[in-house]
């Protein structure tokens, strides 16, 4: 009856709950969003490279500085951005989950 029972506990805590079709170790991918704007007149930034480093994926931002990542496992990362005449800047540590959904980021020219 024990034994069952700890098999029983450890089944669930491995592969979650069999009624609940997402295991209870994994989290939905997430659709990140955000924009790029300039550090010293917070205009837009059309162009701008935005690269997740850990992942090898990158977009271009639109004419208002926006980007989007579609799909990302929640997690914390490196951005990179990089646009002409401006800084190349790696931000470390952005967090991406089911709350932190999208977040604005400044660059500096040269």
């Amino acid at each position: 009856m024990i034994q069952s029972t700890l098999a029983a506990i450890l089944a669930l805590a491995l592969f979650g709950n069999p009624s609940d079709p997402t295991p209870a170790t994994l989290s939905a991918p997430v659709a990140f969003q955000g924009t790029v704007l300039d550090q010293g007149n917070a205009e837009s930034l059309a162009g701008t490279t935005v690269r997740i480093e850990e992942l090898g994926i990158e977009v271009i931002c639109d004419f208002d500085g926006n980007f989007s990542f579609a799909g990302v496992p929640a997690g914390t990362y490196t951005f990179h951005f990089s646009l002409v005449s401006y800084t190349e800047v790696d931000v470390d540590g952005v967090k991406i989950d089911q709350e932190t959904v999208s977040k604005k980021f400044f660059i500096g020219s040269l």
